[in-house]
């Protein structure tokens, strides 16, 4: 697809509208240098394609980091967009997905963030969303595609007589990219969205939670959500220890082993801090260990608005380091983006 409006005539650096003559050059030289290049086969190649299980995929991911000392996930261009860039990032995740599989995967990048506001914010520019998602299904490693619990991608709660026929296509789409004529068939779909927006919230009367409800309509889809805490002051780590089992739970029941959450921090308050981070990481840890069940990989997501956002996360790998936890994984994108952790903070610390 190509964009067939621009915005802003006669603002920025080009005053021609967006996409510039320079911009489409750069990418058209690009696109010739990545097209010279091969991406790595990697256990989750196999288990995309059907040849490998889910948890041979999580033995080489854990093996990864071990060896690492943690990894980092690519949220650039999908969330640096939408956050600093007007959600500009559906026109250009093939080639930035492209860029991922090459050359990030050698740099201990674990997977490619997409979803969000990139599938509505295409669709406002004229691209088909379902297409939008497809180029963003990177070869080598997860796509974790964002979406709000029970909103799911849009600003409506939803019903699940609407979320579940939606995940189960969602689930045909992928597992047919991935396992053409084959599709879901049965078999978990390598679909691995961020579920989170409202996913605190449990009522204890009823045990009501739009996170929950959607997390298990994923998993009857086939699909393999990772559930997101949101990190805030307002809720105790007792109620996080609590949201840690019932994950675990939905997921022993659905027949598979949760090896993957997430802590998501919308903003950057003062609150957010190594320390406190850490004892979230360790909080959940804990649930893992009364289970008898290997340390959760634990992925951190975080918006920097003062440039201290890397220095924290830096500082929270050393921690996780020094106490032998080697299963932490920080969002991260290109150096100086202006809207995220630095993508060298893993090789800082």
């Amino acid at each position: 697809p190509v964009m067939v409006k621009g915005y802003r005539p006669g603002e920025g650096i080009d005053a021609d509208r967006f996409p510039t003559t320079r911009v489409v050059s750069n990418v058209e030289d690009l696109n010739t240098q990545l097209s010279k290049s091969t991406a790595r086969t990697t256990t989750f190649t196999k288990f995309a394609r059907g040849t490998a299980s889910y948890e041979d995929y999580v033995k080489e991911l854990r093996g990864q980091l071990d060896q690492q000392g943690g990894g980092w996930v690519t949220v650039a261009p999908r969330d640096t967009a939408q956050q600093g860039n007007d959600s500009e990032s559906a026109a250009v995740t093939n080639i930035s997905r492209q860029n991922a599989e090459i050359w990030a995967e050698r740099a201990g990048c674990v997977g490619y963030e997409i979803g969000g506001a990139q599938y509505q914010a295409g669709l406002i520019r004229g691209f088909d969303p379902a297409m939008i998602m497809q180029l963003g299904l990177p070869y080598n490693m997860p796509a974790h595609s964002l979406q709000r619990s029970q909103y799911v991608n849009g600003l409506a709660e939803l019903p699940t007589s609407i979320r579940q026929p939606l995940f189960d296509a969602t689930a045909k789409v992928v597992a047919n990219h991935y396992r053409p004529g084959v599709g879901v068939g049965g078999t978990w779909v390598p679909w691995h969205p961020y579920n989170f927006h409202a996913g605190n919230f449990f009522d204890e009367a009823t045990g009501y939670s739009g996170q929950d409800e959607t997390t298990g309509e994923l998993l009857k889809a086939k699909c393999i959500p990772m559930p997101n805490w949101v990190f805030s002051p307002k809720f105790p780590l007792e109620a996080l220890k609590k949201w840690t089992g019932r994950q675990i739970d939905m997921f022993s029941a659905s027949g598979l082993q949760l090896h993957q959450v997430r802590i998501k921090n919308p903003g950057q308050g003062a609150d957010w801090t190594a320390d406190a981070i850490w004892a979230h990481v360790k909080t959940i840890v804990s649930v893992f260990k009364e289970r008898s069940m290997p340390p959760p990989i634990v992925y951190i997501h975080n918006h920097d608005f003062n440039g201290q956002g890397g220095h924290i996360g830096a500082d929270l790998f050393r921690k996780a380091q020094a106490e032998g936890f080697n299963t932490l994984v920080i969002d991260s994108a290109y150096r100086k983006n202006g809207t995220h952790n630095d993508n060298t903070v893993l090789t800082a610390a």
